[in-house]
């Protein structure tokens, strides 16, 4: 908390912000990012950089932490919307990644100080070999979530959007390299792009691309819902075997539905998408399914049928695509087929929209 009222105290000054910025950007333009000054920490490495800021490896007196830095070209950005993102993370279950402060470098960029994500490969030595586990970077190491996993995701996911949705946020930029693994849970993280729903600024088209709805319009509520239903069908394998078929079957037509073509077709709310992944997980294979928290009833008899013409259409649409890379054998047990890189496992696939 010293930080805060060192920063608040003594507010930079404008030519401190353009010197920072200038130094940021000459020092970008060679690849060599320069450190942001933040009272109370030291930076340790750079770690990423994005359309919105830079994130950073740092230390205060206590442990490691993590510090995104908004780039020095956009010190307009509203101080307020991280403050609305950090109450909404710190509500119990909420699913957002927790923010510990938020401030301003002595140079005048915004900046929020994070826990450190789990690392991805636990085998890491040390701060030079640390990757943070992104949900992105966990797929291409360790292979397609299960339909399970990938349901349970969901529900843990859609819980955190319907958080900023009821404080009127929309996040804008929902996609699996923005969800984070922190002491073994998974969280919505990076507020870069958050919104409030009444904020002129949702008319400029803003996010990455695949997460977009096809109709490019202003951002909505159905914006983030799209966005996760495409981050979901992208962690799973185009083609599931054994027992996961048909929980995957009930599955892929709830994410086709989150993605139809027509705005018309899709969910309208998060209660009605977590309505059609409760009822998925209800009709599971596993009794008493643990998901998100709940211990989902067991299914009545004749539950678990779902219609015939629907389950074969998608079952035929699941099979019929060819094999992703692998699997692959190691000492006699097959292990979950590996994307060699993301751009191609994670290709756009077809939707059915009648």
């Amino acid at each position: 908390m010293e930080c805060a009222r060192t920063e608040r105290a003594a507010p930079p000054t404008r030519v401190g912000i353009d010197e920072e910025a200038q130094t940021s950007c000459a020092a970008g333009s060679r690849g060599v990012p320069v450190p942001p000054r933040i009272p109370g920490l030291a930076m340790v490495r750079h770690l990423a950089s994005g359309g919105e800021g830079e994130v950073w490896m740092a230390h205060d007196e206590v442990g490691l932490l993590a510090a995104k830095v908004v780039h020095g070209d956009r010190t307009g950005v509203d101080w307020s919307i991280l403050g609305a993102y950090r109450a909404a993370a710190s509500q119990s279950g909420s699913g957002l990644y927790p923010v510990q402060l938020v401030g301003r470098t002595f140079g005048g960029r915004l900046f929020a100080v994070m826990p450190l994500a789990d690392p991805l490969d636990d085998r890491a030595g040390g701060t030079d070999d640390y990757q943070p586990c992104t949900l992105a970077g966990y797929v291409k190491a360790q292979g397609f979530l299960t339909a399970e996993e990938c349901l349970d995701l969901g529900l843990r996911i859609l819980g955190a959007i319907g958080v900023l949705h009821r404080r009127g946020l929309l996040h804008r930029d929902v996609k699996p390299a923005n969800i984070l693994r922190h002491q073994g849970e998974w969280y919505l993280a990076d507020p870069g792009l958050l919104c409030r729903e009444d904020d002129p600024a949702l008319e400029h088209l803003a996010g990455t691309p695949r997460y977009i709805p096809p109709e490019r319009g202003p951002a909505d509520r159905g914006g983030d819902l799209y966005a996760l239903g495409r981050t979901l069908l992208d962690c799973l394998p185009e083609r599931m075997q054994g027992e996961d078929l048909r929980l995957a079957v009930r599955l892929r037509a709830v994410l086709l539905g989150a993605t139809a073509a027509r705005p018309g077709r899709r969910y309208g709310s998060v209660g009605e998408m977590e309505e059609a992944l409760l009822r998925v997980a209800r009709r599971g294979t596993c009794p008493g399914i643990p998901l998100a928290g709940r211990c989902l009833p067991s299914p009545r008899p004749g539950q678990e049928l779902v219609s015939a013409c629907g389950a074969a259409r998608l079952a035929a649409e699941i099979v019929t695509r060819p094999l992703p890379p692998g699997p692959e054998a190691h000492d006699g047990v097959a292990r979950r087929a590996r994307p060699e890189a993301l751009g191609e496992a994670f290709r756009p696939r077809a939707h059915d929209d009648r």
